[in-house]
């Protein structure tokens, strides 16, 4: 992968850890031009690390992803990409690796009665974010006046194999 200058550019991808907290919040503003999130974001209580991850550049966080069980399904609370590293497949990635955990999750039924789908809000406005979820086999589910709900059923999308391998 190259950068806006064409250097190449090498990003891996993690868990979230407990140090990678503390970045998290600058992430969240680079990306989206917004004030950081508060310090002790992650002490909600449907955070989980396991289903959680990052992109770094050598040590710096450049993107993330961050995924949880709500109301019986999983779901997606936000993919951001630090503008700099924007269309450079680092969101695609992550939601790949997103989507295979939870495929993996469902297969091993640790979860009775979790649905096989996955969930995520798009502000109306995020048009490519909205195509790259549709690229990954999220469909509109409903369209509301701040944002649109779209869904993936991960029955529907196991035969596509290329939404669950990590590149």
């Amino acid at each position: 992968m190259y950068d806006k200058n064409n250097h190449i550019i090498q990003y891996h991808i993690t868990n979230i850890k407990t140090e990678d907290f503390k970045d998290i919040p600058q992430v969240y503003a680079d990306s989206f031009d917004d004030t950081p999130w508060s310090e002790d974001w992650h002490a909600l209580p449907s955070f989980d690390v396991k289903s959680s991850w990052v992109a770094k550049v050598d040590r710096e966080i450049v993107a993330y992803i961050i995924s949880f069980v709500s109301k019986d399904m999983p779901y997606i609370s936000l993919v951001a990409v630090k503008k700099d590293y924007q269309n450079m497949g680092i969101a695609s990635n992550l939601l790949k690796e997103c989507i295979k955990y939870w495929k993996l999750r469902l297969e091993a039924n640790n979860d009775q009665g979790l649905q096989e789908k996955i969930g995520i809000h798009v502000d109306h406005d995020k048009v490519k974010a909205k195509k790259l979820y549709e690229k990954h086999g999220f469909k509109v589910i409903d369209i509301r006046e701040d944002d649109t709900y779209m869904v993936l059923n991960i029955d529907e999308n196991k035969k596509n194999k290329d939404l669950f391998v990590s590149k």
